[in-house]
């Protein structure tokens, strides 16, 4: 082999090298913009249980209070509906005359 058709051959190699490097890096700059997508949408999802959770306590807290107030005031109390959830039932739910 010649050194001329040496260097050739070398310079070849080269340039694939970089060409394959360039994909290389288009492929890694594309996975980090989709990790960073999917990690705002992960952001996003916490902020929202996270909002719901509150809410839901907000409600369930709401519910036992109002349950309790009537209970004392004998007007009803807390109970639980046919699929589990708690509820306040009114003395005429709950079949008590008054």
């Amino acid at each position: 082999m010649s050194a001329r058709h040496t260097a050739d051959t070398r310079r070849i190699q080269l340039r694939l090298q970089r060409l394959e490097l360039r994909h290389l890096r288009g492929v890694v700059s594309e996975q980090g913009e989709r990790l960073a997508e999917q990690d705002q949408l992960i952001a996003d999802l916490q902020r929202r249980l996270a909002d719901a959770e509150d809410a839901l306590d907000y409600r369930w807290q709401q519910t036992i209070e109002l349950g309790e107030r009537m209970e004392a005031e004998g007007t009803g109390r807390l109970g639980l509906s046919i699929d589990g959830t708690l509820c306040v039932l009114t003395n005429t739910h709950a079949g008590v005359q008054q």
